[in-house]
Order: structure tokens, then C-alpha cells, then sequence
């Protein structure tokens, strides 16, 4: 059977599809009220809410209920996103809006160029289609918010989104201690710690071997200590989460800007 890799035919349709939306997705209110604006970008962050707790109703779900519900929670960055975006949005906080401008257009972008979720499946699979829809809504929420100017980031808020990714990097981490508590994952924190090749989203227990040789770019800003175990734990185990202080502070800075740049007309210069 026929399936979604990289670089091939279905690759590229799903590619074109995703493009031809978020353009078309676009026009309808280019020149309509401020108001309208919002009101579409609020739209399409519940429609996506909505698909986030629905996908449980789907046959990958559904054999593996109730523990598949783990999937809803704060598993990964771009499930924080589509959980919290409605509400960052209706809240008065323009440092979190901030934040969910640039990691819903980073994350939504990297989902549909690295499609993890449909790899070496059928194209038409209900849950591969599925996670494109949704990380289609999750880059055009946070496109839209900026091209149309629903929230205008500003550069002297840059410094703060680092840190606010840095934030959600715990709350993924803490999330998984509470799955665990709930009985959602069989894995304890010391299972994590010592194998980084499990329920480890974004790596925050850790790089794989592998990954350490190629990242060096990373691991050079991570101090020595915080490689080699904590507390009772001793060995090559990386610090949770509080590894990646340096590299986030740093590397999110400097990516933060780089958009920054690209946005152009649309952020505030002070």
C-alpha cells in the first residue's frame, strides 16, 4: 500500500493543499473590521479545539480508550498551542500573545514540512488528514493574528518569548509527571531520565546519543554538569528540563528576532 513519505508524490500534493488553504483562507476578510479579523482568528482556534478532543473519537483512539486520552492533554509544543490559543487570545496579555504568534507559525510550518504524524502511512488515512487540518489551523490562527494585525508584537517584548517557551517546556514536563500519577503512561521519572528514546516530546529529558553527536550547536551551551545525572540519579542522564535554560534563552532569541525581521511592517518598533 501506497503511503506519505518525505519527499514523495503525496508529500508534495499535501504541501500544495496546505498552501492553497491558508492562501485561500486569507482573502475572505483582508479588508474587513478589526473586529471580523479576531472574530475569524477566535473561529479558527476553536474549530482547531474542537479537533484536538475529537480525534478521540477516531479507530486510533478509540482501541486504546481511555488511555489515548493522554493524547489531548499538554503532550507536545504544538498541543499547548491549540489548547491555549483561544484563550491567550481573549485574555489582555500581549507577552503570551506574543508567544503564541510565533510558536503557532513555527510549530504549524514544521508540522506540515516535517509531517511526523502521517509518516509511513496511507495519504488518506482519517487521522493523517486529521493532523494536517490541524496544524493548518494552528499556522493560520497565528499567521492571520499577525498579517492582519489582530495583535501586533512588539521588539522590546522579543526577550520575553524565550522565556515563555521556556515556561511551556516545564508545563510539557509536568504534564508528564501527571500522567503518570493518573496512571495515562506506564513510564516513571526515572524511566525518562534513563532512557530519553521514551515519552520524551521535544527531548526534555534529554538527547538520544544520536542526536548528541549531530547537535553539537546545542549541547555546547549546556553546562557539563547538567549532563551528568541529579540527586541519587548518577550517570550520563541530562537534568530534566532545566537543560535546555541555555540553549532556549539563546537560540529562541536569536530565531525570535530572525522572524522578527521577516515580519517587517508588522510589529511595533518600540
Amino acid at each position: 500500500m501506497e503511503t506519505l513519505e518525505l519527499g514523495n508524490v503525496w508529500y508534495f500534493v499535501y504541501l500544495i493543499i496546505s498552501a492553497a488553504v491558508i492562501a485561500v483562507g486569507y482573502f475572505p476578510l483582508r479588508k474587513s473590521s478589526e473586529k471580523a479579523k479576531f472574530n475569524y482568528v477566535l473561529i479558527l482556534s476553536f474549530i482547531n479545539l474542537a479537533l484536538h478532543f475529537l480525534k478521540l473519537l477516531l479507530s486510533e483512539y478509540q482501541t486504546d480508550f481511555p488511555l489515548s486520552i493522554r493524547k489531548c492533554t499538554f503532550e507536545n509544543i504544538c498541543a499547548v498551542s491549540v489548547l491555549i490559543f483561544p484563550f491567550v487570545m481573549l485574555g489582555k496579555n500581549d507577552a503570551a500573545k506574543d508567544y503564541i504568534v510565533f510558536l503557532g507559525m513555527i510549530g504549524g510550518a514544521a508540522a506540515i514540512f516535517f509531517p511526523t504524524g502521517a509518516w509511513g502511512y496511507p495519504p488518506f488515512r482519517l487521522e493523517s488528514i486529521r493532523f494536517y487540518l490541524s496544524h493548518i489551523l494552528l499556522f493560520m490562527q497565528a499567521f492571520y493574528t499577525l498579517i492582519y494585525k489582530v495583535h501586533v508584537p512588539s521588539y522590546k517584548r522579543f526577550w520575553r518569548v524565550p522565556i515563555s517557551f521556556f515556561i511551556v517546556l516545564g508545563v510539557i514536563a509536568l504534564n508528564e509527571l501527571v500522567l503518570r500519577a493518573a496512571g495515562f503512561t506506564e513510564q516513571t521519572l526515572e524511566d525518562m531520565i534513563a532512557d530519553p528514546t521514551q515519552r520524551n516530546s521535544v527531548y526534555i529529558f534529554g538527547l538520544t546519543p544520536e542526536l548528541e553527536s549531530k547537535l553539537g550547536f546545542i549541547t555546547a551551551l549546556v553546562p557539563d554538569f547538567m549532563k551528568h545525572g541529579i540527586g541519587y540519579r548518577t550517570g550520563d542522564y541530562y537534568w530534566p528540563w532545566v537543560w535546555m535554560f541555555f540553549p532556549v534563552m539563546i537560540y529562541g532569541e536569536i530565531l525570535a528576532h530572525a522572524i522578527g525581521s521577516g515580519a517587517g511592517k508588522n510589529l511595533k518598533k518600540i
